[in-house]
């Protein structure tokens, strides 16, 4: 969907690339032959992005490496469906990701029960600034969600799915911007 491609320009540049012209996406799906759409979409995420001022780079979750000593800051993670998300939490640990850095997750196969089981699990980890896409089919939208978890005074840890803007027509309806979670 060229929506969606042209969803995780506007994230790269909105939100992730201020500190760091670095973006890693990393892949918890099946690609190969029999998962063409998927090869099709990564190849125009990765034409789209190239001709852009920031490095991205493609791997696979069951081979990431920590590149030149530095831990990933800004993070896209294209994710087949919950059992794919499960096994890629394995390999999300400080040693290779910056924690404090940006996480964007798109679930191919999943519904917002599921956005929020992986909220949870960032919280769990102690990573905040993680976002998520969800495509509307029926109306042609992109939701991005978050989680807001300092919302309610003296009590975090709500890491229930939030909707804070929406890809409509080829436009957001609001401005994209990162969320200060230490304000909200």
């Amino acid at each position: 969907n060229i929506d969606l491609v042209q969803v995780i320009h506007q994230f790269i540049i909105s939100i992730m690339v201020h500190n760091n012209p670095f973006v890693n996406i990393i892949t918890a799906v099946a690609i190969g032959e029999e998962n063409w759409f998927l090869n099709d979409f990564i190849s125009k995420i990765l034409l789209h992005e190239n001709s852009m001022l920031f490095t991205v780079k493609l791997e696979d979750y069951r081979d990431i490496v920590m590149a030149d000593e530095r831990a990933k800051r800004n993070n896209i993670f294209l994710v087949d469906d919950m059992n794919s998300f499960r096994k890629l939490t394995n390999v999300i640990t400080s040693d290779v990701f910056y924690f404090h850095g940006n996480f964007l997750f798109v679930l191919f196969n999943g519904n917002v029960k599921d956005l929020h089981e992986i909220f949870n699990a960032m919280w769990n980890k102690k990573i905040y600034n993680v976002y998520a896409l969800k495509e509307k089919i029926k109306s042609n939208e992109i939701d991005c969600l978050t989680f807001l978890p300092f919302e309610t005074p003296l009590k975090c840890g709500n890491t229930a799915p939030i909707v804070f803007n929406t890809f409509r027509n080829g436009t957001f309806v609001t401005e994209l911007k990162r969320i200060d979670r230490l304000k909200n």
